[in-house]
């Protein structure tokens, strides 16, 4: 099993692994990053997408987030968070 067929069969399952303690680090991580309205960003190795929310927070409406992630099940599994736009997603190495 290469690399990109292990996280496409984790997708599903990714986010029940996590600690349930991770939010705030999560909000820690995009508040350091200092994101600003109507800013673009790349989000690399998006994985299911967690970071999403927060980035959205971050850059509001008028902002753009592309997804990046070699997993299209990952990226699927990203699809989920609501956020309007939705953030455009590309797959790749």
């Amino acid at each position: 099993m290469d690399r990109q067929e292990f996280f496409d069969c984790q997708a599903r399952d990714w986010d029940a692994t996590r600690p349930r303690d991770v939010g705030p680090r999560l909000a820690r991580v995009i508040g350091e990053a200092k994101l600003l309205p109507k800013q673009r960003v790349l989000d690399v190795g998006t994985g299911t997408g967690v970071l999403i929310p927060l980035i959205f927070e971050a850059v509001g409406p008028s902002g753009e987030i592309t997804a990046l992630d070699f997993s299209s099940e990952m990226l699927g599994a990203a699809r989920g968070w609501v956020c309007k736009p939705m953030p455009e997603e590309e797959q790749g190495e």
